[in-house]
């Protein structure tokens, strides 16, 4: 198994994805910040009752944390990659697309 197979290494996506500090995800979950770091860090390993706590502070499922759900996992970035390509204008305005069928 990879690491990036772990659950601490998807806690730590996620955590990253929510725009999360290591001690923000703390305050939210309550579990411990020398937990969440040895998790993520793929020192320890997480109960279930601390995954469900950390997977609920994350707004997610738990299976997504155990990698039930990979493809699931890319429709949590299309509101981001949304957002990012509204944000960027992509085509000159001088410009006129091509026919599609050239």
């Amino acid at each position: 198994m990879k690491e990036s197979d772990s659950v601490g290494a998807r806690i730590a996506q996620y955590r990253k994805v929510r725009g999360l500090s290591q001690h923000q995800l703390v305050a939210i979950s309550g579990v411990s910040y020398s937990m969440i770091s040895k998790v993520e860090s793929g020192h320890a390993t997480p109960s279930a009752s601390m995954v469900g706590l950390i997977a609920q502070a994350l707004r997610i499922d738990p299976s997504r944390l155990y990698g039930e759900e990979e493809q699931e996992q890319n429709l949590d970035m299309l509101p981001i990659i949304r957002r990012t390509l509204a944000a960027i204008d992509l085509m000159d305005d001088s410009l006129e697309p091509e026919p599609l069928d050239e």
